[in-house]
């Protein structure tokens, strides 16, 4: 069986961007609930950034049905969970903004986003994910085969010396089938 990465498909920068930003797309639902009221045009454009988040990673999950799986054998497993912590303190910034926002306060928000994007691609944080939760997935840290590390997202918690059937969809990142 051929066994080819996502990445093989799309470039791999693509599918890092894809992950970011849809993992930072509750972000501006986040900050249209926040300023509903206080603005009469900010919410719309916040709920349109939102779908353009999204789109990519729709993108790259509909090309994973394509990559060919394959068998790894679980040799240790962990759970993720202290990593999604930091993770989720940077959630708190749009959620601590005190009254009506000027031009300058998005040009920020932007350039936050900007610069968490590139500490996440080049920090290999793009496994942590809040759709993945929302959808039902965990985050495992795992070794397989010849204790090579990876994140395996999954529905199930795969057990120590079980085989589970997985795609590549980044470097060091499986999504289980």
């Amino acid at each position: 069986m051929r066994w080819y990465r996502l990445k093989e498909r799309l470039s791999e920068r693509y599918v890092d961007w894809a992950l970011f930003l849809s993992s930072y797309s509750p972000l501006p639902i986040l900050l249209a609930v926040r300023l509903y009221g206080l603005h009469d045009c900010g919410a719309p454009w916040l709920v349109v950034l939102f779908v353009g988040m999204m789109l990519p990673l729709v993108h790259v999950l509909s090309d994973v049905r394509f990559v060919t799986g394959r068998d790894f054998r679980v040799t240790r497993v962990n759970g993720a969970a202290g990593e999604v912590t930091g993770y989720i303190a940077s959630y708190i910034l749009p959620l601590i903004v005190i009254g009506k926002l000027i031009w300058t306060d998005y040009i920020a928000y932007g350039l936050f986003i900007i610069i968490v994007g590139i500490v996440m691609t080049r920090g290999e944080l793009l496994h942590i994910n809040p759709w993945v939760y929302l959808f039902g997935w965990r985050l495992y840290n795992v070794s397989i085969d010849d204790d090579d590390r990876y994140y395996l997202l999954s529905k199930r918690e795969p057990r120590i010396n079980s085989i589970i059937h997985a795609k590549k969809i980044r470097n060091r990142l499986l999504i289980a089938e």
